[in-house]
This record gives structure tokens, sequence and C-alpha cells, in this order.
């Protein structure tokens, strides 16, 4: 049993990682079921309190508490409210569906921390899928609020790592989206607990599938964006704020379209900074030129990455993963084989991906005055798409989900045969 914040049709890289685990993980003959329990609070209500979807062999709860308003769970990943919740969730379907495994994944904390308790309580065997290193993040997001705002959140911060640490050590098996992340896991379990690695990546048989019937004229007028063959597609993909900067190719954009480029920009996402990216466009006088296409199911998400020429990718000075941590839009970028212009701060993972292997150009902050040019080079050049298509083989040897779900399945069914032969 799966229990989890993220799952589609939610779209977020979270959400696609754990359904691409459950996927790979259902094909197994040895796994007679896999029952999904989701509960994210902060998205919209169906008109159910309880949400069942099921088919072969996953079944996908999503609990919609709609007497409780949304305002209760803000910051739910430290949320004691939410936390409470979570428990219920997890003690009521742990007792109805009788689970051989509980899995979890974290950030937010709150559903790993329950499926410790749960599976203490019940004496199940657990495992843990660490994603990122939220308590850094959660510092991070609070920098420049006031002092008391930061003396409760890392309070509250310290509560739950607290706890979160206590899962780590009451877990039977743990996975990492990188080795980084693997490195501090095994340093706060003193390496007593089982860890391992399983990036990220691409989906090659969904790539191939959606590749073999793509039509690129089609694709784009299905999404109202204006299509002729001497055009050039800029795509982002992802969260429109936050540590995301996807306007800030939006002067250079404007600049190389006066001097008569045909150039629209995809955009693949939506939030609250929607709006304000588009006044800006309307501002500067490129709305016809910037596509605001909404949230995508993952297969339209990849129609529209083949769609494109190039991808542009900006992230926050600073951030405090950026040292080891790779955006799945990037991956999915590459597996597209997509040039990338990328801002990014020097020696950062993304920045020494890209330029190792020269299949993009990456600028740091202090250096953006140079993205008209570069934008222009990556439009043109050949070079970036030809090293993409030598560089893909070695790519795809880390960086498939499949080969990597096959690893976490391998493990799992190494713990539970370890466990049966203890109890025999």
């Amino acid at each position: 049993m799966l229990l989890t914040t993220h799952f589609p049709h939610e779209v977020s890289s979270a959400s696609v990682r754990l359904a691409e685990m459950v996927n790979r993980l259902s094909i197994y003959s040895d796994i007679e079921k896999i029952k999904v329990i989701v509960y994210n609070p902060l998205l919209e209500c169906e008109d159910n309190n309880l949400n069942i979807e099921t088919s072969d062999k996953v079944e996908v709860v999503r609990y919609y508490l709609k007497f409780i308003p949304k305002s209760f769970h803000y910051f739910q990943v430290m949320n004691p409210f939410t936390f409470l919740i979570w428990i219920f969730i997890s003690i009521k379907e742990t007792i109805v569906y009788k689970p051989d495994l509980l899995i979890s994944s974290t950030p937010p904390f709150l559903p790993v921390i329950a499926s410790c308790f749960v599976s203490k309580i019940f004496k199940k065997p657990f495992c843990i899928d660490v994603r990122d290193d939220w308590t850094k993040i959660a510092n991070y997001l609070i920098s420049d609020r006031s002092i008391y705002v930061k003396l409760v959140v890392r309070l509250i911060n310290g509560i739950m790592f607290n706890l979160l640490l206590i899962s780590y050590n009451s877990a039977q098996l743990i996975s990492t989206v990188n080795e980084p992340i693997a490195k501090i896991v095994s340093h706060q379990t003193n390496s007593k607990i089982p860890t391992i690695t399983v990036h990220n990546g691409i989906n090659t048989s969904e790539i191939e599938k959606i590749y073999n019937v793509f039509n690129k004229e089609k694709v784009l007028l299905k999404n109202t964006i204006p299509y002729e063959s001497d055009n050039k597609y800029i795509v982002y993909a992802g969260l429109l704020g936050g540590y995301y900067c996807p306007e800030i190719i939006f002067n250079a954009m404007k600049n190389m379209i006066d001097l008569g480029h045909n150039i629209y920009y995809i955009i693949i996402g939506e939030d609250l900074y929607c709006k304000k990216l588009k006044e800006i466009t309307i501002k500067i006088g490129i709305e016809n030129n910037v596509c605001f296409v909404g949230r995508k199911n993952h297969s339209e998400v990849i129609e529209l990455l083949l769609a494109s020429d190039i991808a542009f990718y900006a992230l926050v000075s600073n951030y405090p993963q950026a040292n080891h941590a790779i955006s799945t839009k990037i991956l999915e970028y590459i597996g597209c084989k997509l040039p990338i212009l990328a801002i990014v701060d020097k020696n950062t993972f993304i920045s020494k991906l890209i330029s190792k292997n020269e299949i993009g150009i990456t600028l740091s902050w202090d250096k953006t005055e140079h993205l008209e040019k570069s934008l222009a080079v990556l439009l043109e050049s050949e070079m970036y798409l030809n090293n993409l298509i030598n560089y893909y083989p070695n790519f795809i040897k880390v960086y498939n989900r499949e080969i990597n779900n096959d690893l976490l399945y391998r493990n799992m069914k190494n713990l539970m045969r370890d466990r049966l032969s203890d109890e025999s």
C-alpha cells in the first residue's frame, strides 16, 4: 500500500515519479494488488469525499474532506492538523486493506511519519521513498520572512525533522532520487537501513509510443499554437513561480521578434503566478508569441516537448538543492532531445551536466545580458542536437525509469523474502 500526497491526475514531477513506480511494480506477477492512498487537501475537491479508481491490479483511493477549509492545511509539509488526518487515514486503510508492505514518499513529511506510526502498530514492513531534503528548502523559503515566522517555522521544522529521522530508522528499505541524498540518508541512519538510488528519469516506452504517431502540426494546432514550417518553438514545463523564473527570457525574445524572427514560447503549467506572467507579456508586447497552454497530462506534455525546438530552464540563485538535484523537466527535455538554455548558478549539477555534454548553453545570473545571443545560437545551430543524439545512450543507462523501478522491485522482493524467512 502506497500512501502519498502526490499522484496523477495532479501534474507534478512527484506524481509522475510515483505513478511510474506503481505502474512498473504492477507488471510483476507476484504482486497481486497495489492500493494507492492519496490525500492532498490543497487540491480542488471532487463531488464526493472519497474517489476510487481501479484497474486490474491498482486501486487508487483519493480522500477529499470538503468540510475542512483549505486554510487549515497551508504549509502542509509540516502542518500538525494535516498530520492528524494522515494518521486517521493510514490506520483506517491498513485495517481495511491489510497490506503486506507499506510504502510512502517524502516530501511532504506527514505521510511518511504516519506510515511509520501505523507500521509499528500493525507490525508491517515499511519502505520510504525520499525525493528531496525538504528541511533545507523550508528554511530557504522563509529566509525573507519576519523573525517570528522564522522561529515558528524552524521550531515545527525541527520537530518534524526529528520525527522523520525516527521514520527513516524504523524503515526496512529507503530509496532516494539521487546519490547525494542517499549519502545524507545513510549518514542519518548510521548506514543501518538499506538505502538504494532510484533515479528520476524518462519512460522510454511512453516517449516512443507518442513519437510513433506524432504529428507536429496537429499537436500545435490542437493547443491553439500558430504553426508555420519556419517557426521556432521554445518550451518551458513546470512551476511558473517560486524558485523557477520562466519569464526571464521574455526580453530576449522580444528583441529577436523585433528583428523578424518567428519565435513562439510554449509555457506548460498553471499556478498563481500565471496571471502575472500574462500581464508582463502584454506590457512588453509579446502576448501573441507566448502560448500559455495550462496544465497538461503527462502524455500531452511529451507531445509539446516533441513539437518544440529548444527548452528553457531558469532556477533562482543559491537554491539549496541545486548542487546535487536535477529537475525531472531537465531529464524529459533531454529524453525528447531538446537543446537546453539554462540560467543556473555555476557548478550546480544541471550546469555541469549541460556543459560537460555540450547539450545546451548555461548562463549564470550575472551573465543574463547574453541571453539573446545564446538563444539565437541554440535556435540556429544543429551542433547541440547532434550532441544530444550522441549523449542519449549514456543518458538512458542512468535515467531510465523502468530500469530504476526494477531495482526497487528487486530490493522489495528481497525484503519480503527475508521477512518471511525470519517469521518461519
